[in-house]
């Protein structure tokens, strides 16, 4: 039974408890942490292969081997068991102790992150970092915990459409609570951190919760800000370890594009993420791939020979993809156009490779309702890397395939009813409607491309925001017809734009997304 205990002296309601009932010690391990009724299915529970999602490579955690059965013995008073007092704050039991909070919203903006906004966050894709190892840092970080407590605020206010009433901006409003207690976490991050490569864990943790904060809150500018901390503090936590093996064992090796150098203190998720974020910064920054840090590790690179390639997961698929989107798009942005011209054909390649063995990937995924939307998006941002790549070599074509297939890949994730008009972390189909709207000169396509982007506002996908997109993309459908005095929808321009930089979309030369 979960017990929440308020502090008389917060004001806020009396939760009602559960009807009580006989406790299961026969559940797996996910149903248990997620606090749900287990199936008890062996060697795996439906009801994990259904949140998971059947082609993906997370999987139920199993059961608990029980021990033989000794006598009972009584026990210290422990926090698990004793019932809070009412003077001592609120007590959420999630693991071996309860979690306290300061007062009743806290817990409920936890609960909330806990039960929606984590899987939303996930978009299919990295459903155990954001429902697994951020909520166990949350348990042992203060810190972490509050700003995932901020997001859920946020998250409550993006739903309600609260963003200009009193209800929402008054001081004890959803939007005020979310900005307090994000300020206060950020003070507790510089202090938790402290200690650099010992706090590493917390460190990233930390910059992916902060970049995932200021994206969905409009800041566009610091969020990148938080994303080059991110990668910054991987990169020179990769080089040490790496010094470190070749101290101890005289030659180095290439540190695995899908897995981290020591999984024990950073899990192999958590390194794909930050990933995914230096592949946004490569093609979002023009000066990126110029760094000599950027250039020696893109060489480091592992690269896939030219062969059949084979998938086992969604996951896996996913990850390919995104190291051979990463090497593109620092292809794409570097100056040197040689570079590129030599390099070009075996990215090219590779991708269509890709795209050859993931048939059998989406084929299963699309069938499936929780991984339908991320195994179509994969897809799309593999044809926008062909397309990318193309480019140079088809400038005097007038309608590339490519760009059709987009489109029609689009629309079924749009019509597809458990799509989301919500923030989520990961890149997902308003960029890839952003380069059909803004580089594409068909004027059919340009238009089908803004009316899917109107249809989903107000998405947002990390600093993609479809309201945004769609502006820009209406004043570039206005020159192709040659209409000066365009009329663009209000309720577009209603979103924040304040942190945006609608250059930074012109910059664009691949959507090397992950």
């Amino acid at each position: 039974m979960h017990v929440i205990v308020f502090d008389p002296n917060s004001g806020g309601p009396i939760r009602k408890r559960r009807t009580g009932h006989r406790k299961s010690h026969t559940a797996c391990i996910t149903c248990r942490i997620r606090r749900v009724k287990c199936d008890e299915a062996k060697p795996e529970c439906n009801r994990c292969q259904k949140y998971f999602g059947y082609a993906s490579s997370t999987r139920c955690d199993g059961y608990i081997s029980r021990p033989e059965p000794r006598s009972l013995r009584p026990l210290a008073a422990a926090a698990t068991t004793r019932r809070p007092n009412a003077s001592s704050g609120i007590a959420v039991p999630l693991g071996p102790a309860p979690i306290r909070f300061t007062d009743g919203r806290q817990a409920h903006y936890f609960r909330l992150f806990c039960e929606e906004t984590a899987l939303d966050l996930s978009s299919g894709y990295t459903v155990s970092f954001w429902t697994g190892i951020v909520l166990q840092a949350c348990y042992k970080e203060p810190c972490l915990r509050k700003v995932v407590i901020a997001i859920a605020a946020l998250t409550r206010v993006l739903k309600r459409g609260l963003t200009s009433t009193s209800e929402c901006q008054g001081p004890n409003g959803d939007y005020s609570y979310a900005i307090k207690q994000y300020g206060t976490s950020l003070r507790e991050i510089r202090a938790a951190t402290l200690d650099g490569p010992r706090q590493i864990r917390t460190a990233l943790i930390a910059s992916i919760l902060v970049y995932c904060f200021e994206t969905f809150h409009g800041g566009g500018k610091l969020a990148l800000s938080y994303a080059y901390n991110a990668v910054n503090l991987m990169n020179d936590w990769c080089t040490s370890i790496a010094k470190e093996e070749t101290l101890l064992t005289h030659s180095s090796r290439p540190v695995s594009k899908s897995s981290s150098p020591k999984p024990s203190v950073v899990e192999d998720v958590l390194v794909d993420i930050v990933k995914g974020l230096d592949s946004y910064i490569s093609w979002t920054d023009p000066g990126y791939s110029e760094n000599p840090e950027v250039v020696d590790r893109m060489h480091l690179e592992n690269h896939n020979p030219h062969g059949p390639m084979t998938f086992d997961s969604l996951d896996h698929a996913r990850n390919v993809l995104g190291d051979i989107c990463r090497r593109s798009s620092y292809y794409l942005g570097h100056a040197d156009k040689s570079l590129l011209l030599s390099q070009r054909d075996g990215l090219l390649a590779e991708l269509l490779d890709w795209d050859l063995a993931y048939a059998s990937i989406l084929e299963a995924a699309s069938k499936n309702p929780h991984t339908f939307v991320p195994a179509n998006v994969l897809q799309i941002h593999a044809l926008c890397g062909i397309r990318g790549l193309r480019e140079y070599e088809s400038r005097g074509e007038k309608i590339p395939p490519e760009l059709s297939t987009i489109l029609d890949r689009c629309r079924s994730i749009v019509l597809y009813p458990h799509f989301k008009t919500i923030f989520v972390f990961d890149m997902g189909i308003i960029p890839p409607l952003f380069l059909l709207a803004t580089r594409c000169h068909d004027v059919r396509i340009c238009e089908e491309a803004l009316q899917l982007l109107k249809r989903i506002i107000p998405r947002r996908e990390g600093v993609w925001d479809a309201a945004t997109c769609l502006k820009i993309g209406q004043q570039h459908l206005a020159k192709l017809r040659g209409d000066r005095s365009l009329e663009i929808d209000r309720l577009a321009l209603e979103k924040k734009e304040e942190d945006t930089d609608p250059d930074m979309w012109q910059k664009s030369q691949l959507l090397a997304l992950d």
